[in-house]
């Protein structure tokens, strides 16, 4: 499941003891609209359900994800920027993940902390192994 072992700043997949102060630490104080963003976009980009608790990733260097708890490839038909095609979970979580950290800022909450994640996350996927398919999918 996680394809950046190779990348300079590895993720880990956290427990589920972990998940508000993972949340907190992602989003801000609005966690949980943060949380329900991120699905909302995975809804919107590729209709699928998803059970159980969405894995949670994190970097040596904090930085910091979702991602749909499935290990086959998602495919995201996304209408705005034309892009369709399949990605790995993982990708998938970071796109969504974004996106769902966009919406957030949109709100204009004065939390600085999912303009940081956003910032942090953005900056990390560049070395992703799918780098390439995250920038596409995202423009």
């Amino acid at each position: 499941m996680i394809a950046t072992d190779t990348h300079p700043d590895p993720i880990a997949l956290e427990t589920a003891l972990n998940r508000e102060p993972f949340l907190k630490k992602l989003f801000g104080w609005d966690f949980l609209l943060g949380e329900l963003n991120v699905m909302f976009v995975q809804n919107h980009y590729a209709p699928i359900r998803i059970r159980g608790e969405w894995w949670r990733f994190e970097s040596k260097a904090g930085v910091r994800f979702l991602a749909p708890p499935i290990t086959e490839a998602i495919r995201l038909d996304i209408a705005s920027n034309g892009f369709a095609g399949p990605v790995s979970p993982e990708a998938a979580g970071i796109i969504f993940t974004l996106g769902g950290l966009v919406l957030l800022m949109e709100q204009g909450f004065t939390d600085q902390t999912p303009f940081n994640s956003h910032r942090d996350l953005l900056a990390w996927s560049r070395l992703h192994p799918e780098a390439d398919t995250i920038r596409n999918a995202l423009d």
